[in-house]
């Protein structure tokens, strides 16, 4: 009996947690949501259609050290960022399964998805606005920091980090590209754009400092929120960064991003995000919707209290 009332008493504990999780995202516009909750060590994205907000599974290419998941284990050795999972975690940041990652820095690959036509329409009006968030951990290797994300209407191409063909789009990056050359950085989250161009135009961030644990193959998961306005043509769009150190609270105002961009898009065309990198940077927990705490999502304050409520209701049963 006592292994029945275990079980009873989880699932009910579980149903209180998903219940007041499921209360603070209801009347969110999550829109887009990759958790990269997949089974299995080091297996290859291409093909893997978990989430919600895409038409159709993950595509890929390029050479060498291919886009996994499941990977606790790279070339530089131990003291990864990474949870048993894979994934990175970001407390009190709703966050599960595992993250995207390569073993080490040999080739150069991308990864990408489509869009619902509805998640993309919703997201790309005139005069409205839209948010992203990602999770990102950058390889201590100072030579390979250039991990980008992309939303746009183009994918990476992997022989340099540009698009596959003239495009646009916004997103975040640790690269700092230079005359249409791809360059390291540091490991900060820079602003991305590529405007009605196959090279990138990035923003470098201010007022952020990477850290690295010693002995830690990567640096500190950071939590990385974008901010896109959509104007009319004929009026720049604007894509401000921000540094999250603390989910939960208001939605951050424009004067404290660490990075922007501006450009004048037709962004009815943008329905593809990718990702690129040469190195073995993680990325985790890709989301998109209209407002801010849609995309950082956090427990419910009474979730525990809940729980523990229905943990004492078991126990005077039991007795």
């Amino acid at each position: 009996m006592k292994s029945n009332t275990f079980t009873h008493k989880f699932a009910i504990c579980a149903a209180v947690s998903g219940l007041a999780i499921a209360a603070h995202t209801a009347g969110a516009a999550l829109l887009v949501h990759e958790p990269f909750d997949y089974t299995g060590e080091n297996v290859s994205i291409v093909g893997l259609d978990g989430g919600v907000g895409f038409d159709g599974a993950w595509n890929g290419s390029g050479f060498n050290q291919a886009h996994t998941v499941g990977r606790t284990s790279f070339a530089s050795g131990a003291g990864t960022t990474v949870n048993s999972d894979g994934g990175l975690d970001f407390l009190p940041l709703i966050s599960s399964g595992s993250g995207l990652s390569r073993f080490g820095n040999a080739g150069q690959r991308e990864a990408n998805r489509i869009l619902t036509t509805t998640a993309q329409s919703a997201l790309t009006q005139d005069n409205t606005s839209m948010w992203f968030s990602i999770l990102m951990s950058a390889t201590d290797n100072g030579a390979a920091r250039v991990a980008s994300f992309l939303f746009g209407n183009q994918t990476f191409e992997t022989s340099g980090g540009g698009l596959a063909a003239e495009g646009q789009g916004f997103g975040v990056a640790f690269r700092t590209d230079d005359n249409g050359s791809i360059s390291p950085g540091d490991g900060s989250p820079n602003a991305l754009a590529f405007l009605d161009s196959q090279n990138a135009t990035v923003g470098e961030a201010t007022g952020f400092t990477p850290v690295t644990q010693p002995g830690a193959t990567h640096q500190d998961t950071i939590l990385v929120v974008g901010k896109i306005n959509w104007n009319p043509i004929g009026t720049d769009d604007e894509l401000f960064i921000f540094n999250i150190t603390q989910p939960g609270g208001p939605a951050p105002d424009e004067s404290d991003a660490i990075a922007s961009l501006t450009g004048d898009f037709d962004q009815s065309t943008w329905d593809t995000i990718s990702v690129y990198d040469s190195g073995f940077s993680i990325v985790d927990e890709i989301r998109m919707g209209t407002s801010f705490d849609a995309v950082t999502p956090i427990p419910e304050p009474s979730t525990a209290a809940l729980a523990a409520l229905a943990g004492l209701g078991l126990l005077r049963r039991r007795r």
